[in-house]
């Protein structure tokens, strides 16, 4: 498995291509919207986790307030608590991932996509001693036997990134409940469980796992990202994280989830333009804070090399599809829901796989 310092090169040629399509998106993006800014326009995002940096980004340079928005960001630690927030009506959109909308779709939630933020897996998977993990050169499947047995974080049970160790578990056909998954709370929190030796496997957001390696704390034992980690789990992760809302919501406010939606696209083409890098930076040292022993330099150098390689505006509907049939395949769907309503027709839908 190749380590994280391999991965720069990468990530510059996205980091090109994906300038060009988020320049091409603000331009698609159209006048700015009549929104009313003295509304406020509640968005669930997750603290301290480089999943939410799109938002972050839409507040700290202004983005919203161009279109007409007063945003407050509301800070979350798991996808449950979002869908909760969203559910009492507290909150305009939340940040979260298809299989928690699924959920709530089951149960007779009307959720409904506007916005990608994610396109590949989130998670990683890292561990302290390699020698405890013989298989980590072989990649998946073969290494998820040797998590057999371990003891492997999540955030709270039930979470997204619970079924995906889950999924992962499964695809490489081996019983869900093979190893031990720990509650640890939000992200970074599980890595002083695995340098004390609480639990085996660290499973988180790519940011942790930077700061474990460049500490010198952990290794990368899988990273679906860059290599494949089963059929299942690579459409699935296709888009990790999206922004939904409700659409009893989006049919009483509709002018400013348009403007919504135009702010992201005009935040990515933002955000992947190498002349915002300094800003960019200033905005994940607020944000994104530096584990106690790491580096500050090459932690943040790491997260401005990956992040093309992840964030996308753009909405998969086959994603959705997929988290359907992968819950449905481990029992946590009863039954399939219909998911042709769970796309804003006014989404941005992707164009290639």
């Amino acid at each position: 498995m190749p380590g994280l310092k391999f991965r720069g090169g990468r990530a510059v040629a996205a980091l090109s291509a994906l300038t060009l399509l988020g320049t091409t998106l603000a331009a698609c993006a159209g006048p700015t919207s009549s929104a009313d800014a003295s509304e406020k326009f509640n968005v669930a995002v997750y603290a301290g986790n480089v999943v939410s940096l799109y938002a972050y980004i839409g507040v700290s340079e202004g983005f919203y307030k161009n279109e007409g928005l007063d945003v407050t960001l509301v800070e979350t630690t798991a996808g449950p608590q979002a869908t909760a927030a969203l559910s009492s009506g507290s909150i305009d959109v939340m940040l979260n991932s298809p299989d928690n909308a699924l959920n709530a779709k089951q149960q007779g939630f009307d959720s409904i996509v506007i916005a990608g933020n994610l396109k590949k897996p989130l998670f990683q998977l890292v561990v302290k001693d390699k020698a405890d993990f013989p298989h980590i050169s072989d990649g998946y499947p073969a290494v998820m036997q040797d998590v057999v047995g371990k003891k492997v974080s999540t955030y709270v049970l039930g979470s997204s990134i619970d079924r995906l160790g889950k999924l992962l578990l499964n695809g490489a056909g081996l019983p869900t409940d093979s190893a031990t998954f720990v509650p640890v709370g939000g992200p970074g929190q599980g890595a002083t469980a695995l340098d004390a030796g609480q639990i085996d496997v660290l499973m988180d957001a790519f940011n942790p796992a930077i700061a474990a390696e460049i500490a010198g704390k952990g290794s990368v034992l899988l990273d679906c990202s860059i290599a494949s980690c089963g059929k299942a789990a690579d459409a699935a992760g296709a888009m990790s994280q999206a922004y939904w809302t409700t659409q009893k919501a989006l049919d009483k406010k509709t002018a400013d989830f348009r403007a919504f939606v135009t702010a992201q696209g005009k935040i990515h083409a933002w955000a992947t333009d190498p002349a915002n890098s300094k800003a960019l930076l200033a905005i994940m040292q607020k944000y994104l804070p530096v584990p106690a022993g790491v580096d500050p330099s090459g932690f943040y150098s790491e997260l401005q090399e990956l992040m093309p390689r992840y964030f996308s505006v753009e909405v998969n509907k086959d994603a959705i599809n997929a988290n359907m049939e992968a819950m449905l395949e481990m029992g946590d769907l009863k039954s399939p829901v219909e998911t042709s309503g769970m796309v804003w027709s006014e989404a941005r839908l992707t164009t290639a796989p």
